[in-house]
Formats: structure tokens, sequence, C-alpha cells
């Protein structure tokens, strides 16, 4: 799909995305949350630091040395991430 995808395609999925702000509907979730994204991901980690703010029992983590995929990029600390949040809730 990438791959056949134009260019103007996904710079208008891009500006989708940028405009999509769903913080004022999560402020009512009342689960725990963790958020995870490398923090050499451009922009996103400060936005989903922000948007994990709103939800009264989010966490977030940035992940070191991991761009887009940390889950990927940096496996074992993002295990050890996941299993630290899942042993406290």
């Amino acid at each position: 799909m990438i791959i056949c995808a134009s260019v103007d395609g996904f710079v208008d999925c891009v500006a989708a995305l940028c405009d999509f702000n769903l913080t004022e509907k999560v402020k009512g979730i009342q689960i725990p949350g963790l958020y995870v994204v490398g923090e050499c991901d451009g922009g996103l980690p400060e936005a989903m630091a922000k948007f994990a703010q709103a939800i009264p029992q989010a966490s977030f983590v940035g992940i070191a040395g991991a761009g887009h995929l940390p889950m990927v990029e940096q496996s074992e600390a993002f295990v050890k991430v996941v299993r630290n949040f899942l042993g406290s809730s």
C-alpha cells in the first residue's frame, strides 16, 4: 500500500492526522493507560506527553534511541516499560 500511495495522498493523510485532536474526548477515561513513543520520533513525544496529561490515569514514556517504531528499534526497553506498566496496573 505504501509503495502504491501517491506523495499527494501521503501529504493529505499527514495533514489530517496533524489536525486530529481527541484531547477533550479522552478526559473522561477512567482506566490506566500507557503511551510509549520513541524519543527520536520528531514532534510525537511532545504531543503524546501532552495528550497523556489530559487523561487522569495515563502514563507517558519516551524510549531513548528509538524513532517511530520503539518496539522494533529498542525492543528490550519497550518490553521493560510495558511489563512495568502491566505489573503496576
